[in-house]
């Protein structure tokens, strides 16, 4: 499994959190979609501090009512 693609699920910051504590052990994952959920600041947050633990190299989450702060956190 290389791909996962929650596109549209109503996923929420809760929903994120429990993605992010599976993510590091699915290391042969490369491509993750989460767009048009409602993760939330709190739910990227989750995400990106694990993302240094996984293997993905494509990461999708627009329109998830993030603000910049997250933005901003994500990419530090």
């Amino acid at each position: 499994l290389n791909l996962i693609n929650f596109y549209r699920n109503n996923i929420t910051s809760k929903g994120a959190w429990e993605i992010a504590k599976v993510l590091p052990k699915c290391q042969e994952l490369k491509t993750l979609y989460i767009s048009e959920n409602k993760i939330g600041d709190e739910g990227l947050n989750a995400i990106s501090k694990i993302l240094p633990k996984t293997n993905l190299s494509t990461f999708h989450f627009g329109k998830n009512d993030i603000t910049q702060d997250s933005l901003i956190f994500l990419f530090n």
